[in-house]
């Protein structure tokens, strides 16, 4: 059986990709790493950092390699400000109780994709971020999940004055 990813098919072993290709299946692979943590909660964010990368990255899961660094950037940050992310969620939520309903799929994709918005780990304008993360939502869910992805992250990109393109990220790193 195979898995298709990204409109790409899974296949025997991973090749090397360009950095945006590695970047997009790091933040997959990110959104999987913390799936796992979520479900087993005795896990370590460092033992499943060093399983992913020792384990998948360089077999058979992921069509192209992905990026270590951004990997474990991104699994790092989510785990560090998970209270923090999911009261993010949470207050985004219209009614009590929404956030406990929500798939823990759908909870790391918001989790992955909040942390790589709070920390800024590339130098990715905020839209090219959101559409990433929705198209990884689109992986997975075939409804509504995908259009609340959207709103959710770009109303924190806004909230969080995110750079929305790659001069106000140049002009930024300039200053400082």
């Amino acid at each position: 059986m195979s898995l298709k990813i990204f409109g790409q098919t899974r296949v025997k072993k991973s090749r090397r990709g360009s950095p945006f290709e590695r970047a997009r299946m790091a933040r997959l692979a990110s959104v999987q790493a913390f799936y796992q943590m979520m479900q087993q909660e005795e896990q370590s964010s460092e033992v499943v950092i060093a399983e992913f990368i020792s384990l998948r990255f360089n077999g058979e899961d992921y069509v192209i390699q992905p990026d270590p660094v951004l990997f474990r950037k991104l699994v790092s940050s989510a785990d560090n400000r998970k209270s923090e992310i999911f009261d993010l969620i949470k207050a985004s939520l219209n009614r009590e109780g929404q956030y406990e309903r929500l798939e823990y799929v759908l909870k790391a994709i918001l989790c992955i994709a909040s942390a790589e918005l709070l920390d800024h780990p590339t130098n990715v304008p905020a839209p090219v971020i959101i559409t990433e993360y929705v198209d990884i939502t689109h992986s997975f869910y075939a409804g509504k999940e995908t259009s609340f992805v959207n709103s959710y992250l770009d109303r924190l990109a806004r909230n969080l004055d995110y750079p929305m393109t790659r001069q106000v990220i140049t002009d930024q790193a300039e200053q400082n």
